[in-house]
């Protein structure tokens, strides 16, 4: 199965898609319901600055829509044998921009990154936003209901989470671009109902610089990338326990073997996997 899409939503949106594929039943055409999908899309409808929404991927010829809330609205696919029907079922709360070009509200503004589930209920980051403009950890239902912020970031504590979350056994681990005690990102941690904020690690330039990607997890260890930094400022390639214990930088790039790494690492028995974005000429990248 696949679909495309495409809308002239201008913000940014929490969605959940329902797929249907096609499937054969003693000679007769049936819809399989499969699990549902969800994800963020940095669009949103016009004046809204973030919305949650919930949309199914429709078959032309297989499936008739069974509602259509009086909110829906329908995209046009592209694709002429598919479309998508949405349906908002909230929306975030506008930010105020302050003199220094910072966005502040409630709830958070400009989520980055993927969303993880545990269960019915699903934990996500904002870039920007919060009470201190500076981002923020939240989690909701699957159903859109229940919308709690855990965690708004200060600066000192981190800011501007670009990565998505890893859970594992109540407690969520994190990144952010920004913040901790030299401003150049940090590794955090804290439980599922936002409890014991701890950050486990502000790093340095020599630590690496800049942590776009996630954590990946094993035995109580974990291991992430920094797109600058290192001896050549051409990124790096850590782990640390879960305590924030025992950092210890595994690679640094240099431009000759990858620079600037870019997305959450692999880990397949004892080896990590992982991509670099570029390599080369680093004189101009930022420290």
């Amino acid at each position: 199965m696949g679909f495309r899409f495409k809308s002239s939503f201008a913000g940014s949106v929490i969605f959940q898609m329902a797929a249907f594929v096609k499937s054969e039943s003693a000679g007769a055409m049936a819809m399989r319901d499969l699990p549902r999908l969800k994800g963020i899309s940095r669009g949103g409808p016009a004046g809204w600055s973030n919305s949650v929404l919930t949309f199914t991927v429709e078959t032309s010829g297989f499936l008739s829509k069974t509602a259509r809330p009086a909110s829906s609205f329908r995209n046009a696919s592209e694709s002429g044998s598919r479309s998508a029907w949405y349906t908002p079922s909230g929306h975030f709360s506008a930010p105020v921009t302050d003199p220094s070009g910072v966005l502040t509200n409630s709830d958070g503004a400009q989520p980055m990154a993927g969303l993880v589930t545990d269960g019915h209920t699903l934990y996500g980051t904002t870039y920007e936003g919060g009470a201190f403009g500076k981002g923020t950890v939240f989690s909701l239902q699957t159903d859109g209901t229940g919308f709690t912020v855990l965690k708004h970031f200060s600066g000192s504590d981190g800011k501007t989470p670009y990565a998505e979350l890893t859970i594992a056994d109540n407690v969520l681990y994190g990144t952010t671009a920004g913040g901790g005690v030299s401003n150049k990102g940090a590794v955090f941690r804290l439980n599922t109902d936002g409890s014991d904020f701890t950050v486990l690690k502000s790093f340095t330039t020599n630590d690496g610089v800049l942590l776009l990607d996630g954590l990946a997890l094993s035995d109580g260890t974990l291991y992430g990338t920094t797109y600058y930094g290192g001896s050549a400022n051409a990124g790096t390639v850590f782990s640390m326990s879960t305590e924030g214990t025992g950092f210890t930088r595994l690679k640094e790039f240099t431009g000759a073997d990858g620079a600037q790494p870019r997305f959450t690492l692999v880990l397949s028995g004892n080896s990590l996997y992982g991509t670099t974005e570029g390599s080369g000429d680093l004189s101009n990248a930022p420290r």
